[in-house]
């Protein structure tokens, strides 16, 4: 419960200077983007050497029995890095090498690390309640993802100027951002309601809570998608980094909170199917 605190006062202290910086005018909007995705990645790592650090600690009999918790894990490392890898087309290029064609593969490339992030997060969703089915979710999942990332590369990114910024921002081509939402809701998204619902329909109070967690962290990353890909403004990377701290904050807690009940991680219900 210890690491639930400190994680929790960690992540809102951050976001707390977040609003201190930007409000003060010391942070414009591609810096603050740059704050936005190191914190979230370092927060993100954090959990995920959390979960590795209780993953190796179980014996190959647990380990089978709670597969999940090394899915889980993957997930964070996952978007851990994906977050660092988003600074290069976000932030480094756009300040010191500003050509559309060369960020748009680096962004390219950090979406593809994106979604195997998503793939893996559906994987949990459904692995908490009807592991049969992951396989199939999880297919479905990465053809979106895949179809995505083809329409960025018929539809690059561009880089646009907003009154007040030192640098351009980089902005993704319409189509593509609608495919890039779409592929967010299909995934994130319908698991984060389905967690919740699942969640708050179990007899079990420990999945009803670790299920509730990471089904809202999973729907402020959805939000996160909307904001980059459709808002443009000067208050941007305020929401941006709400939603961003929500998405960490929520699924950090519940990751956490899934590690100190390792026990539990596997729980069956009335219906035959793992919690």
């Amino acid at each position: 419960m210890n690491d639930i605190k400190i994680y929790s006062i960690t992540a809102v202290g951050l976001l707390a200077v977040m609003y201190a910086l930007f409000f003060m005018g010391l942070l414009s909007p591609v810096p603050a983007l740059g704050f936005i995705l190191g914190t979230s990645g370092v927060l993100l790592g954090w959990v995920s050497l959390k979960l590795t650090f209780v993953w190796n600690s179980l014996n190959q009999e647990q380990k089978m029995r709670m597969s999940v918790l090394n899915e889980l894990r993957w997930f964070f490392i996952t978007g851990s890095i994906f977050l660092f890898v988003d600074l290069i087309p976000h932030v480094f290029l756009v300040i010191f090498y500003p050509v559309e064609s060369t960020i748009t593969i680096a962004h390219w490339m950090a979406h593809t690390i994106l979604f195997v992030n998503t793939v893996l997060g559906a994987r949990v969703a459904v692995s908490l309640f009807n592991p049969q089915y992951k396989n199939v979710v999880a297919s479905f999942v990465a053809f979106i993802g895949i179809t995505a990332l083809g329409a960025s590369i018929v539809y690059p990114d561009h880089l646009i100027n907003i009154p007040g910024s030192q640098y351009p921002l980089l902005s993704s081509n319409y189509v593509y951002a609608w495919f890039n939402q779409i592929a967010n809701i299909s995934s994130l998204g319908f698991a984060g309601i389905y967690l919740i619902i699942q969640g708050l329909r179990s007899p079990s109070h420990i999945a009803k809570v670790r299920a509730s967690l990471l089904g809202v962290g999973a729907i402020f990353f959805v939000a996160v998608g909307y904001f980059v890909h459709f808002v443009h403004t000067w208050y941007v990377p305020l929401a941006i980094y709400t939603s961003f701290i929500g998405y960490a904050l929520f699924m950090g807690i519940g990751a956490l909170y899934a590690a100190g009940k390792k026990e539990e991680m596997i729980v069956p219900n009335p219906a035959g199917t793992n919690l």
